[in-house]
């Protein structure tokens, strides 16, 4: 299980793909994007196995953390 120290506060029902603009991201989950449209995605490791459904994990500088990206589909 990926577990990491979380930047934001609290831990919502927002699910991969959802608007969380109001409601956090569930557990595991983080938000990006542009204020106004963004939504959550999938915590990973870069290089791990943590992304499924034909998705691989991908770095990215909005996250703090080296070696920590997101699941996107490739």
């Amino acid at each position: 299980e990926l577990r990491i120290w979380k930047q934001d506060k609290g831990v919502g029902k927002a699910q991969v793909g959802e608007n969380c603009e109001k409601d956090h991201c569930g557990a595991g989950l983080t938000c990006l994007g542009s204020w106004g449209s963004r939504k959550c995605y999938q915590l990973c490791r870069v290089g791990g196995t943590d992304c499924t459904g034909g998705k691989s994990c991908k770095s990215s500088s909005a996250l703090s953390y080296e070696g920590l990206g997101v699941c996107e589909t490739m």
